[in-house]
């Protein structure tokens, strides 16, 4: 039931005594979605209203496969009138605002082709709503704050110990914070890390934790440098200088990540349009090409597979590469409009990754999909690769993380200081669901 029909039984209450005259239907505007994929349907949906008695106005939008009647009407005849005139499914319009929903970013509230803006009211549809779907931003509880000098550009947890945090900042030491130190510290105090990193002039945005050597961190800035530091190896001086730095990128080092099969390999990308690969047994490059057209902002290596990176530019693509063929990208995923600045595999599905960029889309992709037949019209919402496009926020998306734990699920933040933790409608990413009964925007099932 949609939320006009809701509203409109809450007043279409008939009386029992018949000494009560009948009233007259009232004056309602009904939003049907039905399927225009022909042609002449646009006229054939029209003429199916257009004559029905106690309709005043009729307006069809083919593109969104959307038509809204309005008049002294019932929301279920006009349904059931169009449907039967013009031998399509319809069904009342189940899209609303993404900001007049409760829960926005819950399960079942996504469709992959909704206009933009919108999601799925599943208000009334579905009360037997999921733990997340009941969740709301009243129930999300700040535990502890610790205090940086400066913006925080990017934060990581160590993998073996997530109670130790780095961060980087607008300065150019990187801060290691033990949260469960820090809990004990005044707030009023000031910027009091555990550890104090050297080896950078400039500040910057990489930063990797080892996942095979507990302690290792490495970090690329603004100074053309790559820093690693075992922070294990502190002494009782809260201050630790690089154990190893690299330098091969003529410019800003984006971002940095080991690798995550081989404890001695990482890569780097740069403003040089550059990927690298390192070894860290060595002081030199052991591969590198022109990865993009413009900047390069971020890398990420396949949790599964030990060859394929992606690399995400500011030319607005997401690029992937076998290591053993570096020269050429496997492929090029292109749906962003604006630069692109992270990608991130999904650590649950090994052709799954997300990307996110300027222009406040964090789109999730599948590789198995490349080159799958699509449609007519299915184009319109991007290559058969891309699965989702979550457009929630309201600002350029600063940092997103994957759910190790809970497949598909997403959490995401923004310059408009929204935090978000969504996950998709399961019929997206599920083909051997039953997808009959799943209707999109525009009129693709």
């Amino acid at each position: 039931m949609g939320a006009l029909d809701h509203i409109s039984d809450l007043f279409d209450c008939s009386h029992s005594s018949s000494k009560l005259k009948k009233k007259r239907k009232q004056f309602q505007t009904v939003e049907v979605k039905v399927k225009m994929d022909c042609e002449g349907c646009e006229r054939k949906v029209k003429k199916s209203v257009e004559g029905m008695k106690g309709v005043t106005n009729v307006e069809v939008e083919r593109k969104a496969n959307k038509v809204t009647v309005q008049g002294y009407v019932e929301p279920s005849k006009v349904v059931a009138r169009i449907g039967h005139r013009t031998g399509k499914r319809a069904e009342l319009w189940p899209y609303v605002p993404y900001d007049v929903v409760a829960h926005p970013y819950a399960q079942g509230v996504y469709d992959k082709k909704a206009p933009a803006g919108y999601v799925r009211n599943t208000e009334f549809v579905d009360p037997n709503v999921s733990q997340l779907a009941r969740a709301s931003s009243a129930e999300v509880e700040v535990t502890q704050r610790i205090m940086v000098d400066g913006e925080v550009n990017r934060a990581r947890s160590m993998p073996q110990n997530p109670s130790v945090v780095a961060s980087k900042t607008c300065g150019s030491e990187v801060y290691v914070f033990d949260v469960e130190k820090q809990h004990g510290k005044e707030q009023g105090s000031g910027c009091d890390p555990d550890l104090r990193l050297r080896g950078h002039d400039k500040e910057g945005y990489g930063l990797s934790w080892s996942p095979f050597k507990k302690g290792y961190l490495l970090s690329g800035s603004h100074d053309s440098k790559i820093c690693v530091w075992d922070v294990l190896a502190a002494d009782q001086d809260n201050v630790l200088d690089a154990i190893h730095v690299f330098e091969a990128h003529d410019g800003v080092v984006g971002d940095v990540s080991w690798h995550s099969k081989h404890e001695s390999l990482f890569g780097s990308v740069g403003d040089d349009c550059k990927l690298i690969i390192w070894d860290l047994r060595t002081n030199k490059a052991q591969q590198s090409v022109k990865a993009h057209e413009n900047e390069v902002n971020f890398i990420s290596f396949n949790p599964y597979n030990e060859w394929i990176v992606a690399t995400a530019s500011s030319d607005t693509t997401i690029a992937l590469f076998d290591t053993r063929k570096l020269a050429e990208p496997l492929h090029v995923l292109s749906s962003h409009t604006d630069e692109v600045y992270q990608v991130e595999w999904d650590p649950n599905h090994e052709t799954v990754l997300a990307s996110s960029g300027a222009d406040r889309r964090l789109n999730v992709w599948d590789l198995s999909r490349v080159g799958d037949e699509q449609n007519e019209g299915d184009g319109d919402g991007g290559p058969p690769e891309l699965l989702f496009s979550h457009g929630g926020h309201k600002g350029k998306i600063s940092d997103f993380s994957w759910n190790k734990n809970q497949p598909w699920v997403i959490s995401s933040v923004a310059e408009d200081n929204s935090f978000h933790v969504w996950q998709m409608a399961e019929n997206i990413y599920n083909e051997d669901g039953d997808d009959e009964d799943i209707w999109t925007a525009d009129g693709q099932n």
